[in-house]
């Protein structure tokens, strides 16, 4: 059994216990205020008490799972958005590396035309040198330098 569990059950043993010793605490001591009662609901009018002190345990109840649950959403929200950072990372990586394999694939066909990047003109192996080390950078980065590339 899971320690969840097992808190969950202790819980629920605790509130049962409490919810008998509000009822034949209510049903003492209403018995000795009003000794009897004459009809069955002058005895029902007795657990006016315990009916307060229920209806206040329900609101702050309802009040803490709200909080609990409010928590939770703010928890999953910032777990959302590291996932889509990570995901749009990922993705700049991956076209980093598609653009350095097509210009791997126009070196290998001969081509000698000169590109144009960040306002530098280039030449194939200039800008792949550059774009290989950007991606290097950027997989470091993303490792928190974890990931060491031999360069």
């Amino acid at each position: 059994m899971s320690k969840m569990t097992r808190s969950v059950i202790l819980w629920a043993i605790a509130c049962l216990i409490f919810v008998a010793i509000v009822l034949v605490g209510t049903h003492t001591v209403m018995l000795r205020v009003f000794p009897s009662p004459k009809h069955g609901g002058e005895y029902g009018d007795m657990f006016g008490v315990a009916d307060a002190v229920f209806s206040g345990l329900t609101l702050v109840a309802a009040f803490l799972a709200l909080w609990f649950q409010g928590r939770e959403v703010r928890a999953s929200l910032t777990e959302i958005a590291h996932a889509q950072k990570e995901h749009r990372d990922a993705i700049e990586l991956q076209g980093l590396a598609s653009l350095i394999d097509a210009i791997d694939g126009a070196v290998q066909r001969g081509e000698t035309q000169s590109y144009t990047f960040e306002g530098k003109t280039l030449s194939l192996t200039e800008l792949r040198a550059l774009l290989l080390d950007r991606l290097i950078g950027d997989y470091e980065q993303l490792g928190g330098g974890r990931h060491r590339v031999k360069r």
